[in-house]
This record gives structure tokens, C-alpha cells and sequence, in this order.
């Protein structure tokens, strides 16, 4: 009897400290977690990092849990108040339907890099360049936008809606028209893979300024002229940051 006391005491206090502390989960898939112990048992461990989101985890899902000593949770802490230092890199694909007086089709894609976890709430914000192509019943139009761009959940999950905006300058990447200011939003869900890379699935609009040759006949007369015309286009986005 004396023994099966010992050993729930020995249990109960290994709880309460675990709980106490702070912890490295790895879990069977070699994913990486770090947070503070909220609950932990037979059964279940969950965990709460620094920005308050929550994971819960299987006992079975876990391969490894290892105890975060005092310096290495202040270094921790540090580079979480500094603001999230984590350097980033985003890569997007879009395609969807474009327009400018002729409807068509478009295409682009962009790479970023910036801070994926500013102000400790897996905010991204960095810049970004990339191609974008806009292919209007045989005419072709194409940018390369220099933009600073942002994204950011709507509420602190491990999966959770986000919106997202873009703007710059989209610069011409052939002769015979000018370009001009680059925008874009997205609207989507994004789910976390790890605690450093997310994947982005949204629906895009993008707007890009752009002077373009016109030819306009007066009676028999023929002018040409650049005017200033938008190019636009909505359709779905994917988007990796890692």
C-alpha cells in the first residue's frame, strides 16, 4: 500500500513541475513545438507558446519532450519581445481572369522575404518581386512588381483566416508601354506546418497602373497616344512561407 502511495505522489509531483516548465515537444512527424506546459498527463499534453495559441497533443503523437533550462527560455523570451526576428522567405503562384476593356487571362508569381513572426503574432512583412503576365485576346502585357507586402491572421490559431496587401511599383519588361503602381489583397486560410512556415490559400485581386499606346481616329485620321489604363485580376493564390 505504502508503495502504491509512493509512486501516485512521485506522479502527481512530476505533473505539477512538468507543468511548471517550459518545453520542446517533437512530435513522430519531426515537427518542432516550444511553449509552456498547460496541462500534461497519461493521455494528452497540451502546450501555449508565446503568443498565447494553444496546441494539443496525443501522448502518442509525441516521440520526444525535453525541458527548456531558465537561460535558454530568457534567450527566447528576448527575441520574442524584440519583435520576431524569424527571417522568412514567401513564395506565391497566381493565376486567374484579367482585364482591361478585353477580358483574358493572367498569370504571375512572386518571392518575398521578411519577418514571419512580427510583433510576436505570426504577422508577415517583408518585400516582394516578381512576373506578372496579362494576356488580353492577343496581347500581351508584362510587369515585374517591386511591392512591400503583409499578411496576417485574423485570429491566433494554429489555422485561421487571414487577409493579406501588397503595394508597389510594377515595372515594364518590354518596350512599348510604361508602368506604374502595383496593389494587391488577399482574402484566404492559412495553416501553420510548423512554428517556422505556413501555407497560404486565398482568393486574389490585383490591380497594376500601366501607360499603354492607343490609336484613336478622328474622320480619316489616325492618333496615337499613351494613356493610363489599370490591368486587373481576381483568381486563387497559393502561398508558401518557410
Amino acid at each position: 500500500m505504502k508503495r502504491i502511495l509512493t509512486l501516485l505522489l512521485l506522479s502527481m509531483l512530476l505533473t505539477t513541475t512538468l507543468r511548471a516548465e517550459w518545453v520542446r515537444l517533437t512530435l513522430n512527424n519531426k515537427q518542432v513545438y516550444t511553449g509552456e506546459v498547460i496541462i500534461n498527463n497519461d493521455d494528452v499534453i497540451i502546450i501555449k507558446d508565446e503568443s498565447g495559441m494553444r496546441y494539443q497533443y496525443q501522448k502518442q503523437q509525441v516521440a520526444d519532450i525535453q525541458i527548456i533550462e531558465k537561460a535558454e527560455k530568457a534567450e527566447k523570451k528576448a527575441e520574442s519581445m524584440g519583435g520576431g526576428k524569424k527571417v522568412a522567405i514567401e513564395w506565391q503562384i497566381t493565376g486567374g481572369v484579367a482585364w482591361q476593356e478585353k477580358a483574358g487571362g493572367s498569370a504571375s508569381t512572386m518571392i518575398g522575404i521578411g519577418s514571419f513572426n512580427l510583433l510576436n503574432k505570426h504577422i508577415f512583412l517583408g518585400g516582394a518581386v516578381g512576373y506578372c503576365g496579362y494576356y488580353l485576346q492577343g496581347s500581351s502585357y508584362n510587369f515585374i512588381p517591386i511591392a512591400l507586402r503583409v499578411t496576417a491572421p485574423l485570429i491566433q490559431k494554429d489555422s485561421a483566416p487571414f487577409a493579406g496587401a501588397s503595394i508597389g511599383y510594377g515595372f515594364q519588361a518590354k518596350k512599348g508601354y510604361n508602368g506604374g503602381v502595383y496593389s494587391s489583397l488577399d482574402i484566404g486560410w492559412m495553416k501553420r506546418l510548423t512554428d517556422k512556415s505556413a501555407l497560404y490559400i486565398s482568393l486574389n485581386g490585383t490591380l497594376q497602373q500601366g501607360q499603354i499606346e492607343v490609336v484613336e481616329t478622328i474622320g480619316e485620321q489616325s492618333y496615337k497616344a499613351k494613356q493610363m489604363r489599370f490591368f486587373g485580376f481576381i483568381g486563387p493564390r497559393l502561398s508558401l512561407v518557410f
